[in-house]
């Protein structure tokens, strides 16, 4: 009686390893989306610095309208996960900020790579605005 208890869990405890992995393995290389790897709110965000990574120039973000824009940028993006070909350089940084707590950063390498959680992933979607067009914007933007 044991040894057919055995066989039964056995093929089920292994049917259910390998599913676990398929579900893992489908998860980890579907296309994600930005609320996927930002946790909080977002409409708790109150500040973004923006760096730029050609001079190091920092634009710091706290108006309401500005930081609405930027989330909107980043809710279209789409990502999916890129090979890790080790490039050197990026071109804007965007730290995210809540109650000016640190709360995220993504990195950019160009327009369509960059860097979260230190993965690296590509670009596939967005809403058609550029990282440099927002740090522009930030830039230029007169309170």
């Amino acid at each position: 009686m044991k040894k057919s208890k055995f066989y039964i869990a056995l093929p089920a405890l292994i049917i259910t390893i390998i599913a676990l992995c398929l579900i893992y393995f489908v998860n980890e290389n579907s296309n994600k989306t930005f609320t996927n790897f930002y946790g909080n709110d977002m409409h708790k965000i109150d500040k973004i610095d923006i760096i730029n990574g050609s001079n190091g120039n920092i634009v710091t973000i706290t108006d309401k309208k500005m930081i609405s824009d930027i989330r909107n940028y980043f809710s279209s993006l789409e990502f999916e996960k890129a090979p890790d070909d080790k490039k050197d350089g990026w071109t804007y940084s965007f730290a995210v900020y809540e109650g000016y707590k640190n709360s995220f950063n993504i990195t950019f390498m160009g327009e369509n790579d960059c860097g979260i959680n230190g993965k690296k992933y590509k670009i596939t979607k967005s809403n058609g605005d550029t990282v440099e067009s927002l740090y522009v914007t930030a830039k230029n933007f007169k309170k």
